[in-house]
């Protein structure tokens, strides 16, 4: 300060002692490079006793330095400051612009003294000089910030992951829960076809039995009138048994790509699936029945779908019929097979039969 005659140091104290004057908790102070212009012995103490006091008043403020004392005395628990510092890559000697909270900076005195060209021989002797506990601190200052470096990017990764698992989980519940509802729905409008199915095949009962009385058993109008009847039952069938099938299959099939979807999750955290056992046709064709397996009468090849099960029992829907057996006279069957079955009952019987 030329006006005042001070040099700057002296000039750097004066501004300390109108701030140790006047500074509280609610004072905000901007230094920047705390301590120098004098011996850096000499200036790094009184700068860090200044920051301690300040530091003790909880004063604000944000301030720079090279001084390695005030950076350690950041570093302690025990303090109310806290070290940051820009990035810098080291390898390419060049600033990244980023600030690095918690971790204090380093100058890379000597690495930039060799990018700018000085002589091997002056760094060498400048690091010999400044000696090994200061090059080792230094260089364990920069080991730590790559592996701190080095960390946070592992956890953003991990945060990431977590972020989109976390997606897809929400994804399968939501497909899981519109399957269900489909499901309610499905199982809605099949009711109220059947009933619509039932009043329908109650009119055609109703006019096949009007039919027969007002022909008064003419042979042919009865024969014609059985057939009708016959093919709208069977039709009935046909019918019921297609849009089950739709439902059954459309539900399986959503079910199965959640079931591959968590198959495929576990195989990636390395948790072996089992593996389901094949089961011998003489276990399949015996093993304990279930509502809504398809089987076949024994004594006389009927097919049909099985609605309630007992201990010693098993009703059996055959078409529109129900017949209580022994479990003993029915066995399970295919899909393929029940279909294979239907169709052979479903076979337009000739005039010669029907009459």
């Amino acid at each position: 300060n030329i006006e005042n005659d001070l040099s700057t140091y002296s000039s750097f104290l004066d501004d300390m002692k109108t701030m140790l004057e006047e500074a509280d908790d609610k004072t905000l102070i901007l230094i920047d490079e705390f301590g120098s212009g004098t011996e850096p012995t000499a200036g790094g103490a009184i700068a860090e006793a200044i920051l301690s006091e300040m530091d003790r008043r909880g004063v604000y403020g944000v301030i720079t330095t090279h001084y390695t004392n005030l950076k350690l005395y950041a570093s302690g628990s025990d303090t109310g400051v806290i070290n940051g510092a820009m990035q810098f890559d080291a390898a390419k000697i060049q600033p990244l612009f980023k600030l690095d909270i918690g971790m204090p900076g380093n100058s890379f005195a000597f690495e930039l003294a060799r990018k700018m060209g000085l002589p091997e021989s002056i760094v060498k002797d400048a690091e010999n000089r400044a000696g090994e506990e200061f090059v080792g601190m230094e260089r364990n200052l920069r080991k730590i910030v790559r592996n701190r470096r080095a960390l946070d990017e592992k956890l953003q990764r991990i945060k990431n992951t977590d972020k989109t698992l976390e997606s897809i989980t929400e994804r399968y519940q939501k497909e899981l829960e519109g399957i269900k509802q489909t499901k309610k729905e499905i199982l809605e409008q099949a009711k109220k076809e059947a009933q619509e199915i039932v009043q329908g095949a109650n009119k055609t009962i109703e006019n096949t039995i009007r039919t027969i009385k007002e022909s008064q058993a003419d042979k042919e109008k009865t024969t014609d009138a059985r057939r009708e009847l016959q093919n709208f039952m069977t039709s009935l069938q046909l019918k019921k048994e297609s849009e089950r099938k739709n439902h059954d299959d459309y539900i399986e099939k959503k079910l199965k790509q959640l079931e591959d979807r968590k198959i495929r999750k576990g195989a990636r955290k390395g948790k072996p699936q089992n593996e389901a056992q094949e089961e011998s046709p003489e276990t399949f064709r015996s093993g304990v029945l279930k509502v809504g397996e398809k089987v076949r009468v024994k004594v006389n090849g009927m097919a049909g779908e099985v609605i309630r099960v007992s201990n010693k029992s098993v009703t059996v829907a055959i078409g529109n019929i129900t017949s209580k057996m022994p479990l003993d006279r029915v066995e399970r069957i295919s899909s393929n097979e029940y279909k294979a079955s239907i169709r052979e009952t479903i076979k337009p019987r000739s005039t010669q039969d029907d009459s």
